[in-house]
């Protein structure tokens, strides 16, 4: 899509900003000049312009309202440009992308691929970033996946389904230190996954060994766990609705539920 001259703005342009909607970071931008910068509320759209290599950490925090971001092919490195806040950061939550409906790649990007507006690995084995504003209701993983990156969720209120493809390995907290996804009903495994089931909505390992996550909108008061049950992972019920929690005589491992 090209975009007139007149209805963006240029990053780093001497002259004022006058409340475009489009932002252009231009390739040889200096990443300091977005950390502490004011919000651009009205800002809806970020492209990024051929020659950009990588994202600095800070660099979508001034737009706390973009709905749309667009990724150039020379692009090598996102670093931690999508995370949301780690536990000790007291940021706003504006700042964390939850507005952001969708990622768009150049074709020509030798390192990442959008599908369906989400953010993925060339190779399509790693799932890179999730929008926080996507409004579909389910997420069914392509079966090439086989990791999440860190945070590659943040607070989505949506999503009520996470399907998890046929390759799918656990990775380290796919669902953000800050965000969470407060309707999440359910998830469901492919059938061929080797790894993982799902009872009643709720993530185990493949022998029911290990409980790795409850979903957070599952409308249930009171959960007994399995008594094959031995270890609970860290953070398995965080945000968790229930009341009541059950625990299994064989439980060996319980890390402190976060609810």
């Amino acid at each position: 899509m090209v975009v007139n001259e007149k209805d963006q703005f240029v990053w780093g342009n001497n002259s004022s900003y006058k409340g475009e909607e489009t932002i252009l970071i231009p390739k040889n931008v200096d990443f300091n000049s977005f950390e502490g910068n004011d919000a651009y509320p009205k800002v809806k759209k970020i492209i990024f312009e051929e020659g950009v290599e990588s994202l600095g950490r800070f660099v979508f925090f001034p737009f706390p309202n973009v709905k749309e971001i667009i990724l150039p092919s020379t692009l090598e490195d996102i670093g931690r440009s999508f995370h949301t806040i780690r536990e000790n950061e007291k940021i706003n939550e504006n700042y964390f992308l939850s507005k952001l409906e969708d990622i768009e790649v150049s074709k020509e990007n030798l390192y990442f691929l959008s599908v369906n507006g989400v953010l993925y690995s060339k190779d399509q084995t790693s799932l890179l970033h999730y929008p926080s504003s996507k409004p579909e209701k389910i997420y069914i993983m392509p079966e090439f996946i086989t990791s999440i990156a860190e945070q590659a969720f943040g607070y989505n209120i949506y999503l009520e389904k996470i399907v998890l493809g046929t390759r799918f390995g656990l990775s380290y907290k796919p669902f953000s230190d800050y965000g969470n996804l407060p309707n999440l009903q359910a998830f469901e495994v492919a059938k061929d996954n080797f790894y993982y089931t799902v009872e009643g909505g709720v993530w185990f390992n493949n022998d029911k060994t290990a409980l790795i996550a409850y979903p957070q909108g599952k409308k249930q008061k009171r959960y007994i766990i399995p008594l094959t049950v031995k270890d609970i992972a860290i953070d398995s019920f965080k945000y968790a609705t229930i009341d009541t929690l059950v625990l299994p005589s064989g439980l060996i491992n319980l890390y402190e539920p976060d609810y």
